[in-house]
């Protein structure tokens, strides 16, 4: 499915889930990028079903130009308060630091230091975090 050319905020939330459910029925993103693909962090955990479980998810996948694109899933009913994603799992071309933006609501966010973990915070149950990661 090709991006629609003007995209409101609507079309375009609509246009990212549509890409995410295809992606997930071919079994990966799909990009222009031919890079392996594999989840950074995935704690043992059972299916969101149950309140004690956490059921996070992390995915990453690197982009032309130094970009990263990374999404956190909590799947499940509770409220993760904070999660570290720790520098030595994430892509080599954003350790050494990256500017960081939410690709949801399109805001810039406080760069990531060099060395240090990428952060992810207050994120309620069945929601996610979606961000891009640009190399300095």
């Amino acid at each position: 499915m090709a991006a629609p050319k003007k995209l409101t905020r609507r079309t375009q939330i609509f246009w990212m889930h549509q890409q995410l459910s295809d992606a997930r029925a071919v079994g990966g993103w799909r990009s222009h990028v031919k890079a392996e693909r594999a989840p950074l962090v995935v704690p043992p955990a059972a299916p969101g079903a149950a309140p004690t479980t956490s059921g996070v998810q992390v995915w990453a996948k690197e982009l032309a130009g130094g970009e990263c694109a990374v999404l956190f899933v909590n799947a499940g009913k509770r409220r993760v308060a904070r999660f570290e994603v720790p520098n030595a799992r994430l892509p080599p071309k954003v350790r050494a630091g990256a500017g960081v933006t939410d690709v949801w609501s399109g805001r810039k966010l406080p760069p990531l230091a060099p060395g240090a973990p990428l952060a992810f915070g207050g994120v309620d149950g069945h929601d996610s975090r979606f961000l891009l990661l640009a190399a300095v």
